[in-house]
């Protein structure tokens, strides 16, 4: 049996805790409580003790509508198990709702679980049913794609559901956006805290007997109204004589109030006793058989039920009163006074005991914790070893990090399959540090696990991430390690021989291979769909629009992004969307269409937020090109250097980047310092690898680029040379025209700002391929320095129509929106001083048609109204009366064709 996996559900957690006897009612809470019902979302967020889980059980208890709870431990960090409890409790309420959840999480290995949820949410919403769901102690949840999930919950809530949250700490969601939407109901600390009213009700009921008013005070005042501190105060004058004398004592911060009361309690309670609290104070939960393996006594039964009777701080987690917990606080001042009065010893001897027990009742991630903290390190590395695997497979690696970050090293070298799992943990988040290991020792040490079943599952899932983490870097090993990953395996996994193609693309793509690489892409894809998981395709298709523009192949790249959006459905939620909208939005960035490039990219950065690493990586990137599109160079600086601390990752992206952000923001200085990093990139690294040829034609542009500006124009010219030869021979227009743009450019600046027929030869090699494939930001991003060339244009009898309207768009693109800092000047375009934009260009070339106003609204889809206010535009920039007026002074201009 998989005692991870497939460990029964623990059903005690759904169990609402039972009052106490004792408790208070506490009606003006309950009132404030019931408003939840006209709330997605309502947060009782207040330190320990401070009555959250009592108050919420007393509102369970009166309520009459359908509530689900889940009280949640550090366990439900993982998604998958937090979704699972999540799933399982609400199919308690009505299995309606969820149907078979667990395989559908066992089957997304290496999909975000937002589809999941997303369907849980649309049943809910289709059951009508009102449906309250209560998560109880959540700040146990610290696991960022776990609290991701349930804000996921929280903004796509049906109007039928509403979600409690009880937290020692407020988590950190959107909650001022909650707050102003009207979204969320909050009972904060001051709320909870016991009235002066509530104090004498509480003492009277609990002592059976009335406190003064200053004593209700003085009691209220150190207290603050703390619940915990109010029922440890409680306990202890019961034995108290005089209680004026206790009070007036009774000082300090509820900290040590608290820790002078369980003082007073411990040192008041026999030894016997007093050993069993402070040894089991190391469970988390318990039931008699295993307090009695941790204290090795045989009455843990009668001892529970004496406390429970008690009310001694102890929680039952379930209605026969089997399992229980003590309160958290009680809990960690035990602990702290165990670790204080026992010897180093006897807390390892106690953790030891509990883990034996835990380990023998198939409670495997229990007792490998307390293995740990036991010391028992040989042991916790045994079942590390065996049950590792199926955490890697169940996407359970933060917690699988967390046992291999515990074990000293000496294990791995005796267990070599928890090497292979910190080698796949690091190949997943993309942390492998390359330079620390060579990549032959890596190779070589997935190479030697033994043959196994499970060993050569783990070998090729391993091969696999390390040939997709070498893509970028070092082709032809990834391409070697893919070949071998791929005689390995299976026919019938579909989603693993999908990652494999994504693998062949990658590296096929980087050397220039365009065929094989679209084959990859195109094999990849169809074993994406057929197994219903687009989440890594996705990512590939976000890679390959960024491919397909250098290529010129604008419409494809649009295509593909499409088709796995329309996959969604049209759900705005639909997670392979996230990655694809950003490579939508680079492609209309590419054409200069600001507006809806940046709700593309607004859109799939909200998606990608929600785990998608490569996603949020690209889109950034692209966030900040587009603040530089818009003008707002100081910004994009600044998004810059927080996407360098957010990404420690060295891509040839990111250089790019990095340059244009520096030029256009005028720190030259620091530009001029990449130069050495760059040419050590492209002569040989600490890496030991050999760059793909995109890599380096990249990094060369971004070196001509820098010595432009350093007037190094020699230089220039001969790296536009070598990459001019890869990117004509593999037809990559879009690097091509660059290369030509800059070779203007850079002859431009050696000739003292004179222009040459050189000069224009090569810039309308790069305006015929630019208005060819659609690009505009791609020229427009270097700046003003190209105004006086593309003036130049105009003036060319020789040049044609197309390629001088092709240039008025560029030039009305221009504006002021890129360039670098120093070289942003006005140029008047053939007398021009205000351009027309490219809508206006539009307008004016169906005015030359002679069609109506009607007609040209039908055209564009605007209004007539707006075509009027165009054409106005057009009049007064042309300096024209009517429309035929206009036509022929754009003709004079070169804006339009002659007839």
């Amino acid at each position: 049996m998989n005692k991870i996996l497939d460990t029964p559900i623990l059903a005690t957690k759904f169990y609402v805790p039972p009052l106490r006897q004792d408790f208070l009612p506490r009606e003006r809470l309950l009132k404030r409580l019931n408003e939840s019902q006209n709330y997605p979302l309502t947060l009782i967020s207040a330190s320990a003790g401070s009555g959250k889980t009592t108050l919420l059980s007393e509102w369970v208890a009166a309520s009459e509508s359908p509530i689900v709870w889940i009280s949640l431990d550090s366990d439900d960090n993982d998604p998958r198990q937090f979704l699972t409890y999540l799933f399982a409790a609400i199919g308690e309420i009505d299995k309606g709702i969820v149907e078979n959840p667990s395989s559908s999480l066992k089957a997304s290995a290496f999909e975000s679980l937002d589809p999941i949820l997303a369907e849980l949410i649309n049943n809910v919403a289709g059951n009508r049913d009102q449906l309250t769901v209560v998560l109880d102690d959540f700040h146990t949840i610290t696991d960022e794609n776990t609290n991701r999930l349930v804000v996921f919950l929280v903004d796509h809530i049906p109007q039928n559901m509403h979600l409690i949250i009880s937290t020692r700490i407020d988590p950190s969601w959107p909650l001022a956006r909650y707050r102003v939407g009207h979204r969320l109901l909050e009972i904060r600390g001051h709320h909870l805290r016991f009235t002066e009213s509530e104090v004498s009700s509480f003492f009277q009921q609990i002592l059976n007997k009335e406190l003064t008013p200053t004593e209700i005070k003085a009691i209220a005042q150190r207290t603050e109204g703390w619940v915990a501190g109010l029922h440890l105060a409680a306990l202890s004058m019961k034995n108290q004589a005089d209680l004026a004398d206790f009070i007036n004592d009774f000082t300090g911060s509820h900290q040590f109030v608290a820790e002078y009361l369980v003082e007073e309690i411990l040192e008041k309670t026999d030894p016997v006793l007093q050993n069993f609290l402070l040894k089991t104070s190391i469970l988390e939960r318990f039931n008699a058989r295993l307090c009695e393996a941790v204290v090795g006594c045989g009455d843990a039964h009668e001892v529970l039920k004496s406390l429970s009777h008690q009310n001694a701080f102890l929680i039952p987690l379930d209605d026969h009163k089997e399992y229980f917990r003590y309160h958290h606080l009680f809990s960690d001042l035990l602990q702290a006074r165990f670790s204080q009065t026992a010897s180093i010893n006897e807390v390892i001897d106690a953790h030891n005991k509990a883990a034996v027990w835990l380990e023998e009742n198939d409670q495997i991630i229990d007792a490998v914790h307390h293995f740990l903290l036991g010391k028992n390190f040989q042991r916790a590395a045994q079942l590390v070893d065996e049950f590792g695997l199926k955490m890697i497979f169940s996407d359970r690696q933060n917690l699988l990090k967390s046992w291999l970050d515990a074990l000293p090293e000496d294990f791995f070298s005796t267990l070599p399959r928890l090497e292979v799992f910190r080698l796949l943990i690091e190949l997943i988040k993309g942390t492998l540090d390359m330079s620390e290991s060579t990549l032959e020792d890596k190779e070589k040490l997935i190479n030697s696990l033994p043959p196994s079943p499970e060993n050569d599952r783990l070998k090729r899932r391993a091969l696999v991430h390390l040939s997709m983490f070498l893509a970028f870097q070092n082709t032809g090993k990834a391409i070697q390690i893919a070949n071998e990953a791929q005689k390995v395996i299976s026919d019938e996994d579909d989603l693993l021989k999908a990652y494999l193609y994504s693998v062949f693309y990658r590296t096929y793509g980087m050397i220039g291979d365009v065929d094989r690489a679209a084959d990859a892409y195109k094999e990849s894809l169809r074993l994406s769909e057929k197994s219903g998981r687009l989440g890594m395709i996705a990512n590939t298709t976000m890679i390959r629009t960024y491919d397909l523009c250098q290529y010129g192949r604008l419409d494809e790249a649009s295509y593909y992004c499409e088709r796995i959006i329309q996959a969604g459905d049209g759900k705005s939620d639909f997670y392979p969307a996230g990655p694809c909208l950003i490579g939508l939005a680079g492609v209309c960035l590419e054409r200069d269409q600001i507006e809806l490039a940046e709700q593309y990219l607004r859109r799939g950065l909200e998606i990608c937020q929600k785990g998608a690493l490569q996603g949020l990586f690209t889109g950034t990137v692209q966030s900040i090109r587009l603040r530089q599109a818009k003008g707002d160079f100081s910004g994009a600086l600044k998004e810059y250097r927080e996407f360098e601390k957010n990404f420690q990752r060295r891509e040839f992206t990111q250089m790019t980047r990095k340059v244009s952000v520096l030029l256009s923001a005028g720190e030259f200085n620091e530009a001029y310092a990449l130069v050495p990093e760059i040419e050590n990139l492209l002569g040989g690294s600490s890496f030991s690898i050999q760059l793909p040829l995109i890599a380096v034609e990249v990094y060369k542009l971004c070196l001509a680029r820098i010595k432009i500006v350093q007037s190094l124009f020699e230089e220039v010219s001969d790296l536009l040379d070598e990459i001019e030869v890869t990117v004509a021979r593999d037809g990559r227009l879009g690097r091509l025209m660059e290369v030509n743009m800059l070779r203007g450019i850079n002859l431009y600046k050696k000739g003292g700002m004179t222009i040459s027929e050189p000069i224009i030869t090569s810039i309308l090699k790069a305006l015929e391929i630019g208005e060819q494939s659609g690009y505009v930001r791609l020229l427009v991003e270097e700046g003003q320095v190209i105004r006086p060339l593309l003036n130049e244009i105009f003036t060319r009898r020789d040049v044609s129509p197309k390629i001088k309207h092709y240039a008025s768009r560029l030039l009305a693109s221009l504006g002021e929106s890129s360039g670098l800092k120093e070289e942003r000047q006005d140029f008047p375009v053939n007398g021009l001083i205000e351009q027309l934009t490219p809508r206006e260009l539009d307008v004016l070339a169906l005015l030359a048609s002679g069609r109506t106003n009607q007609e040209i609204a039908a055209d564009l889809v605007i209004t007539i109204r707006t075509v009027k206010k165009h054409a106005s535009n057009i009049y007064s920039k042309l300096n024209a009366a009517n429309r035929t007026q206009a036509v022929i002074i754009a003709r004079e201009k070169g804006l339009l064709p002659d007839l």
